[in-house]
């Protein structure tokens, strides 16, 4: 008999759900639907929120700025009032099982989950989605109170696991994404550390990138981003400082100056220096 191997589950993510996501959402109708001609060719609003689960055929929902596309096992929500046409196959038809409800929490709702995050998630997790959607189907058949009181407990138990999900991605986005940044800034400082070791010997992107254990690419860009300067920008200016501070002290002459900042080229280094501090390397003394 084989052993069931027992997983950890993943570590708890909290997530605050107003407290309007506790009331059910109130179904108007359900059931079964071929799509009309008439929803092929014009636009039109609905003043509940529908949600349609494709059963047979392909359909492309056309809203203002947006284009959904579904296919057989795919939910879609359509927010009240969204002016949307349902284009398909007319030769093929579309069949649909289709929820229209109103419910208090969706305006919260809406405002996290998005109608193409929604179809989106929904496409993606089909075998978590599906069900509950057939747990309605079987419910709305005897149309007890009973009944439609299990159909909106369950549509919630949908509404929710997408909410949830969404949630939960976009945390680990926000955690992904402020672990990049912490990287990038310790990647930074450990490029300007680096470079403030070795500034006096012949430096090129790949000596530090490799230093780094990074590719040249990812070091130039985390430098861009982190700065106003180019790396070698910086190592210039950096160059160009401490060769400043040795003139200034009186211990070295302008070529020698030029060659402890890690120039081979005095005659360089003077035009890189009137450059950057608007006077020759020569007239240190006056503008001391």
């Amino acid at each position: 008999m084989p052993r069931l191997k027992h997983t950890a589950p993943d570590r708890a993510v909290p997530i605050d759900m107003p407290a309007s996501f506790r009331i059910l959402p109130l179904i108007h109708s359900m059931g079964d639907t071929i799509f009309d001609v008439i929803w092929a060719r014009q636009a039109h609003p609905s003043p509940a929120n529908e949600l349609i689960h494709v059963v047979h055929g392909h359909v492309k929902v056309r809203l203002k700025g947006a284009v959904l596309r579904a296919n057989p096992g795919d939910t879609i929500l359509i927010p009240g009032n969204t002016i949307h046409r349902d284009d398909f196959d007319l030769a093929k038809g579309l069949e649909t099982y289709m929820v229209r409800f109103r419910w208090q929490a969706e305006a919260d709702y809406f405002r996290t989950v998005t109608i193409r995050k929604f179809c989106k998630y929904c496409s993606l997790h089909q075998v978590e989605i599906v069900p509950w959607v057939e747990k309605m189907r079987t419910a709305h058949r005897h149309h007890t109170s009973a009944d439609i009181w299990l159909a909106q407990a369950y549509l919630l138990t949908l509404l929710g696991l997408v909410y949830r999900g969404i949630t939960i991605a976009r945390q680990k986005s926000a955690r992904h994404e402020d672990y990049g940044l912490r990287r990038r800034k310790k990647l930074f400082e450990q490029a300007r550390t680096w470079i403030g070791e070795h500034y006096r010997e012949p430096v090129n992107l790949d000596a530090i990138a490799s230093a780094l254990k990074i590719s040249p690419y990812y070091l130039s860009h985390i430098f861009s981003q982190e700065s106003d300067f180019t790396l070698f920008a910086y190592l210039t200016e950096l160059r160009m400082h401490k060769a400043k501070l040795l003139l200034q002290q009186g211990t070295h002459n302008v070529s020698e100056a030029a060659y402890a900042v890690g120039f081979n080229d005095p005659n360089y280094f003077s035009r890189a220096f009137c450059r950057c501090f608007g006077f020759a390397p020569r007239d240190i003394r006056v503008h001391d």
